[in-house]
């Protein structure tokens, strides 16, 4: 009976420790990827979806500052027409809590396609002691039928390594010949997101604003 107990105690431990494991945001990466990754160059994956025109999208990419600090500015969601390429609108509508929002955009997209107009559900969330995600969803959109998507933001040595997933249906059927623009415009995003963090790190007093901003959510005492 004595073994028996031991032996449990022995597998409930193990299994915590397999909980608690953190999760290696690159694990996945080869070591070519690796080092492209430590020399701040973009890693591009495609994963294809069963009867959709456009496949869902995994990017890693370094960033300046701390986890915190890049999450901060990467989730000041009225900002983001200052440095999304062919972004026109960023308005926070409906806050839900502290750490979740509604945010209606407008596109420019490309002839002929009009302009994708949508709302997007986004949440922070805090993931371990120095890594956060923010995750969005899909509320309403005239040229989209599911949006998923999350950028995930980890410390690697003094910086921060970016996951960025994301999901598109388009409802067009001419999507498919735009697949080339999509992977333009979300790779410019990328380069653009890493660009303005780096810029705004530059700037104290607006780093300042939006890192307390960001840390008031995540503590759930008022909305980003």
């Amino acid at each position: 009976m004595k073994q028996v107990l031991a032996g449990l105690l022995i597998f409930i431990g193990l299994c915590q420790l397999t909980l608690a494991a953190p999760i290696d945001p690159l694990a996945e990466l080869g070591q070519a990827e690796l080092k492209e990754l430590k020399l701040a160059k973009m890693i591009f994956k495609t994963q294809k979806v069963a009867d959709s025109p456009w496949p869902r999208l995994k990017i890693f990419q370094q960033l300046e500052g701390r986890p915190l600090q890049a999450i901060g500015i990467f989730s000041a969601y009225e900002y983001q027409t200052e440095y999304i390429p062919n972004l026109i609108l960023s308005k926070v509508i409906k806050v839900i809590s502290a750490v979740e929002v509604h945010t209606q955009y407008e596109m420019k997209m490309p002839w002929p396609l009009p302009n994708g107009r949508y709302v997007n559900g986004h949440k922070l969330e805090k993931l371990g002691p120095n890594s956060f995600r923010l995750n969005w969803y899909l509320v309403r959109s005239n040229s989209a039928s599911e949006t998923t998507g999350s950028a995930s933001f980890y410390p690697l040595g003094d910086k921060t390594v970016m996951v960025y997933s994301s999901y598109i249906r388009p409802k067009s059927f001419l999507a498919p010949l735009f697949r080339g623009f999509f992977y333009k415009d979300t790779k410019a995003s990328i380069n653009s997101i890493a660009g303005y963090i780096k810029k705004t790190l530059g700037d104290p007093k607006k780093t300042t604003k939006l890192l307390g901003l960001a840390k008031s959510a995540l503590a759930g005492k008022s909305p980003y």
